[in-house]
């Protein structure tokens, strides 16, 4: 598949309001709540997406997407290509601390 990108800029605040979604199963995974950026490259490595609401009591868990699993980004929803084995290996993703927690 070929990735295929609006012609618009989008600022990171608009990013964080769109729905992130799998074409490959149609499920909605959540929204970014973070960005993992390569300070060396000026890149975007990865986007964040909590699992479920944090509590008082429990540590938020997050899925983290390469970049490279973006395959479009539109108006209002950000569409992303994981197979099985990829989702399960984002859902183990530990090395992620927000500042806010």
């Amino acid at each position: 598949m070929e990735k295929t990108f609006e012609k618009e800029l989008y600022l990171i605040n608009n990013l964080n309001n769109m729905q992130v979604v799998d074409i490959n199963t149609g499920k909605i995974i959540g929204f970014i709540c973070d960005m993992v950026v390569d300070c060396d490259d000026y890149r975007i490595k990865s986007i964040v997406i909590p699992t479920e609401r944090k509590t008082w009591f429990k540590k938020g868990e997050y899925i983290k997407i390469p970049w490279e699993r973006i395959h479009k980004i539109g108006i209002d929803v950000i569409l992303v290509s994981l197979n099985c084995e990829e989702y399960e290996e984002s859902l183990k993703c530990t090395d992620i601390v927000l500042n806010n927690e």
